[in-house]
């Protein structure tokens, strides 16, 4: 079972939209079975699947005694190869309920998933939508992950970001030594001399960078990334993600045992 947490600690990169049409992809043309993992407070993924917080989410999990108690809040969604833990509001209250000494177990993310492997009722993915912040809620996926993917907006992006992308990576590789950087997602990806501009800079960097890229979607009105991606532009971003799922579902990833978090580094 592959764990793969969708990361950035900006927002609007396009972290959902990536996770939800990468799930769809790996489910209905390679008909993997995919667990989807919420685990914003804003609860995108979750509004988008009409998943229900009030029937299991993973805020209950994270509190839970027992790490197996997760199984039975997860629901099923309209793909029958694709379920999901839902997010919910109530993540906002993690960290402060840690503050005051409530219960909170950074591992039972971890536990439901090899509970799930040892029952038989396994995934081939696990699929987490990351919260855009170092909080409990990450915390609990990253020592769950063994995968990153970390989807970047290109526009504005510059050699600052880029040190500011190091150091996430640098971050994450504290929390788990052994999680492995599958590579940087390219999104809002356009032909404009600035946009080939950060790409080079995200390119000439030791990271690993998908040849996949999500492009940008011409809007009238402004909005977001995930409400325009999704809601206006569907079927081109399931396009671009099939080219990603080919990247990640390739049988020289499903190989690849080594942490890799720069070019040639263990």
């Amino acid at each position: 079972m592959r764990v793969i947490a969708i990361w950035n600690l900006e927002r609007s990169v396009g972290k959902t939209i990536a996770a939800l049409a990468l799930a769809e992809n790996l489910a209905t043309r390679r008909e993997r079975r995919i667990l989807l993992i919420d685990a914003d407070s804003q609860g995108k993924l979750t509004a988008l699947l009409h998943g229900n917080p009030h029937d299991g989410n993973l805020m209950e999990v994270l509190t839970a005694a027992d790490g197996a108690y997760g199984v039975s809040a997860i629901q099923p969604t309209f793909n029958k190869r694709v379920d999901l833990l839902c997010g919910s509001d109530s993540l906002m209250d993690l960290d402060m309920n840690c503050m005051v000494k409530e219960q909170y177990r950074p591992t039972a993310l971890g536990e439901m998933i090899t509970h799930l492997i040892e029952t038989d009722q396994e995934y081939d993915y696990v699929l987490i939508d990351c919260p855009p912040a170092f909080n409990m809620a990450a915390k609990a996926v990253l020592q769950a992950a063994n995968e990153i993917i970390i989807p970047v907006r290109l526009p504005g992006f510059s050699l600052n970001s880029m040190g500011n992308l190091v150091r996430q990576v640098s971050n994450i590789q504290r929390v788990n030594p052994s999680v492995r950087l599958l590579g940087c997602l390219p999104t809002m990806y356009s032909q404009e001399k600035k946009c080939q501009k950060a790409l080079e800079i995200l390119q000439i960097n030791d990271l690993p960078v998908f040849k996949s890229k999500i492009w940008q979607v011409q809007t009238k009105k402004k909005t977001s990334i995930e409400n325009s991606l999704i809601l206006e532009n569907a079927a081109t971003v399931y396009k671009d993600c099939y080219k990603l799922m080919k990247e990640v579902d390739s049988e020289a990833v499903f190989v690849a045992t080594e942490p890799l978090f720069v070019k040639g580094n263990a």
